[in-house]
């Protein structure tokens, strides 16, 4: 049986997840949903790549319109349920992550532009 707070934190997920697809977005809730190659599985579910670690995210969006000369518009939301105010280092892990995973795509986008590697 679930805790209480493990309880709260699902809802929230399930909530903001509803919240994501509502507001124009196709949930990634498996690898394949990718063709960019940027998600991979492990044991705790759907991971993003990052150009140093792969991370874990809560809900995973790609907008269903991309705009012209733009890569697809992705939304990454973790979601913490606390009693109390987060702090500075939660912000700034929180930061280095999507500049991680930003950098890792830019770098997919570039060699698959280059031609080295076919696109999937």
């Amino acid at each position: 049986m679930s805790s209480l707070p493990a309880l709260r934190g699902y809802l929230l997920e399930e909530a903001l997840a509803w919240l994501v697809r509502a507001s124009g977005y196709r949930l990634l809730t498996n690898v394949a949903d990718d063709p960019d190659g940027a998600l991979t599985s492990a044991g705790n579910g759907l991971l993003v790549k990052g150009r140093g670690a792969n991370h874990q995210a809560d809900t995973l969006g790609e907008f269903v319109y991309v705009p012209p000369f733009s890569l697809p518009i992705r939304l990454f939301v973790e979601a913490k349920f606390r009693n109390d105010t987060t702090g500075i280092e939660a912000v700034r892990n929180a930061f280095g992550v999507v500049s991680d995973v930003n950098e890792n795509y830019m770098q997919l986008a570039s060699i698959r532009q280059s031609g080295l590697v076919p696109h999937k």
